[in-house]
């Protein structure tokens, strides 16, 4: 045959949007995410647990700034009617899934935070 698909690169970089940022929550909640281990040496059980709590709070926050930063693009997008080139879909509904799935992470490291502050991990965690 030796012709492309048309818009399969329209709907692989839309795709990869929405399958990346659906990976943020499932790994802050795993705590698949950088963490070090020397506070716990330093400092004992409690200052490690609070740097984690810390470490926490600012990736929560850092993914609520994204999730703020992702509702006025994916509004930008709604608003001019952004399509994509070939299959002309409209791209706001899917910078939509994406701008829920930051905001769900955000909410996912606070939790996360919260059970670090007082000192419950989840069982299915290997230390």
């Amino acid at each position: 045959l030796g012709m492309p698909i048309r818009g399969i690169t329209d709907l692989g970089s839309i795709a990869s949007a929405v399958v990346i940022a659906a990976c943020f929550p499932a790994v802050i909640a795993r705590r698949g995410n950088i963490d070090m281990r020397v506070t716990g040496r330093l400092f004992g059980r409690t200052g490690e647990r609070m740097f984690d709590a810390i470490g926490g709070l600012i990736t929560a926050g850092f993914f609520a700034a994204m999730s703020a930063r992702y509702v006025l693009y994916s509004r930008e997008m709604a608003e001019s009617h952004e399509r994509l080139p070939i299959l002309r879909w409209d791209v706001a509904p899917f910078w939509w899934v994406v701008t829920g799935l930051i905001a769900a992470a955000a909410a996912v490291a606070a939790i996360v935070a919260l059970m670090d502050a007082a000192g419950r991990r989840p069982a299915s965690q290997d230390d």
